[in-house]
């Protein structure tokens, strides 16, 4: 389907477009409204070693401490899988009153981000402050009888863990970014109903089709049925002048023919209210009409009678059954023919 018939099929499913987009709007929007907002924590901590025996922090430059430097570097890298272990988060959970219970994936609560060598940043967010503080807490202690594993007898020297946090941030939820991408499922969803409908509908909205199918070339098309202005339009004045080049007589008889009673009505006044203007006064006309529905055409005997059959057809669609079927009709006929669009 080409743009402009996407146009021109939603401005005849225009209802179920608009129903689409306001129901998943008022839908989305409250969504986004009873989306909470999350407090997160972000915690800095650096190991070093201590000699015990000087009582001072290893130097990394000097040969003798480079055990110390090792063991520090070895608790910076199992700090990522420390956290990711279940029972370890459950610990941390426990002490801080907090319900386990409702983490779906213990192993990502807590994100550690290596910020260098011996430095790891610890994350996590909750839905509660006082939570959050609380895990934060306990997480740091934790941490610490970790560290504290690394030695076991006197003779060693001690991890040293330096603590920067927590601190605590508001996160507010992405209102822009999840209204775009609502608002964008949104209309990808409407236009798939819309071409669905039009499918289901089995309707053409391409000129050529409509022209082979009839066997006739579309004259013009009138875009504003309902206007009678003081001049008529050029679509009128181009219909009006093949009609002059038709007529045998001057009584002419002339039958609007299409899918629409409205539009065919409107149709015709237009050319009844302009035919004195444009015609020779000695003519005179009588028009008559014949409305086409589900296909089931009615009153054919007024086209046997008639002067110029005049088809028009709405450039929104034309269902192929009627389609069909008023081509069969027409093939029937003597008296010329004469096709419009209208919008």
């Amino acid at each position: 389907m080409e743009f402009r018939h996407l146009l021109k099929a939603i401005r005849k499913e225009i209802g179920l477009f608009l129903t689409v987009i306001l129901i998943g709007l008022v839908i989305g929007g409250t969504w986004l409204l009873l989306q909470p907002q999350k407090f997160s924590s972000a915690i800095s901590v650096v190991a070093n070693y201590e000699n015990v025996s000087t009582g001072a922090a290893s130097n990394y430059f000097q040969y003798n401490n480079y055990y110390g430097t090792m063991v520090a570097n070895s608790f910076s890298d199992s700090i990522p899988g420390l956290l990711k272990n279940t029972g370890v988060v459950k610990a941390i959970f426990d002490r801080a009153n907090v319900d386990f219970t409702k983490i779906q994936t213990p192993a990502t609560f807590f994100t550690a981000v290596s910020k260098g060598k011996y430095v790891n940043e610890i994350r996590l967010s909750t839905q509660n402050q006082a939570q959050t503080e609380a895990l934060s807490n306990t997480l740091i202690t934790t941490l610490r009888q970790k560290a504290d594993e690394f030695s076991q007898t006197s003779m060693e020297g001690k991890l040293q863990l330096g603590i920067d946090g927590p601190t605590i941030n508001v996160e507010y939820p992405a209102y822009a970014i999840d209204a775009a991408v609502i608002v964008v499922f949104l209309l990808g969803l409407a236009l798939l109903l819309v071409a669905m409908a039009t499918y289901l509908k089995n309707e053409t909205f391409e000129q050529r089709e409509i022209e082979s199918a009839l066997s006739i070339k579309i004259l013009s098309h009138v875009s504003n049925l309902h206007h009678l202005g003081d001049t008529p339009s050029l679509a009128l004045l181009a219909l009006h002048e093949q009609l002059v080049t038709r007529l045998k007589d001057h009584t002419v008889t002339i039958t609007f023919v299409g899918p629409d009673t409205e539009a065919i009505n409107a149709l015709r006044a237009q050319y009844e209210h302009f035919f004195p203007m444009l015609g020779d006064k000695k003519n005179t006309f009588s028009c008559t009409t014949l409305v086409l529905r589900h296909a089931v055409l009615s009153d054919i005997q007024t086209l046997g009678k008639t002067s110029v059959v005049v088809i028009a057809l709405p450039d929104s669609g034309v269902r192929r059954d009627l389609l069909q079927s008023l081509s069969t009709l027409m093939s029937t006929l003597t008296a010329p023919r004469l096709l419009v669009t209208y919008s």
